[in-house]
């Protein structure tokens, strides 16, 4: 199997110090598990550059932007990684509550996760792990 890369949006220092480490634990079933390093994710134009991975999951909150605005970003026709698959963390938000809303997330923003706080990282990574095997053969 093909390594498997995943990049977390993860503004929470408490949280990207867990991931960090996990990253050691899924580096032995191939998986590359990247941090953002823009803790405050706010320079949109990183993500107009081509990105190395195969899903990209972001938390809704972040500090100074939300994880929908990156998403939105990403979807324009003219970005590189318009293709890339998401995974959501919505924390507390309102904003993604709704089962109509978190559809269209699902139908056209190509959203193949969301995973509510606390989420298992264990869940994150079966459900790239599937999305990979499904699309990537």
């Amino acid at each position: 199997m093909a390594k498997i890369k995943i990049l977390f949006v993860e503004d929470d220092p408490g949280n990207r110090l867990f991931l960090a480490d996990y990253a050691e634990i899924v580096a032995k079933e191939n998986i590359d598990l990247a941090i953002s390093t823009d803790s405050q994710n706010r320079d949109l134009r990183s993500y107009d550059k081509p990105l190395e991975i195969d899903v990209l999951v972001l938390d809704f909150n972040l500090i100074g932007i939300t994880g929908l605005q990156i998403l939105k970003r990403i979807r324009k026709q003219d970005n590189p990684n318009r293709h890339i698959p998401v995974i959501f963390i919505p924390g507390n938000s309102p904003d993604i509550g709704s089962a109509e809303y978190r559809e269209k997330l699902f139908r056209e923003m190509n959203v193949i996760g969301i995973f509510e706080k606390p989420y298992v990282i264990n869940t994150v990574i079966g459900r790239t792990k599937d999305w990979h095997r499904k699309n990537q053969g």
